[in-house]
């Protein structure tokens, strides 16, 4: 649930679709809601997680300005997602062996970690995409720009 939240505040923070828009409205508010008294509330979910609610939101808007100052990154949301999945399943498991702020801090610094670098790939195959568009376009033009000379030549060849 902490993650799905998190991943719909980042993946549709500047949504294009009505559903995305949407989407990001409820997790910003229940993130943010002042109201932390429900079962299923934020900080409760936190709590059971042994999460810090404040700090994850602290986090989400860092992120946030972040990701307005620089624009979108991949490897931003990579981290973000990453870093709360880690410390919620190290939350998890730490509760398991009763220590579940330790497995909470060490799951959120791989999970950061990993997610950084699946982040950070995906930003590399975007830009690599882009480059190859960029390429495309470009040869595409030269070959337009043959068409029309080949053109050219038939009609001075039948003009003679």
């Amino acid at each position: 649930m902490l993650v799905d939240a998190v991943h719909c505040f980042q993946s549709s923070s500047e949504p294009r679709l009505p559903a995305k828009r949407r989407e990001y409205a409820e997790a910003q508010s229940w993130i943010f809601s002042d109201d932390d008294s429900g079962f299923f509330s934020f900080g409760a979910v936190c709590d059971a997680l042994e999460i810090d609610p404040k700090a994850v939101r602290e986090g989400l808007l860092r992120w946030e300005q972040t990701k307005h100052a620089t624009g979108s990154k991949n490897s931003q949301k990579g981290t973000g997602i990453g870093a709360l999945a880690g410390a919620a399943t190290g939350a998890i498991i730490g509760a398991a062996v009763g220590a579940p702020g330790a497995g909470a801090a060490i799951g959120g610094g791989l999970g950061a970690g990993g997610g950084f670098l699946v982040g950070n790939e995906l930003q590399n195959q975007e830009l690599r995409t882009q480059h190859t568009e960029a390429q495309i376009g470009s040869q595409q033009r030269e070959i337009e720009h043959q068409r029309h000379q080949i053109e050219q030549l038939k009609q001075q060849h039948e003009l003679e």
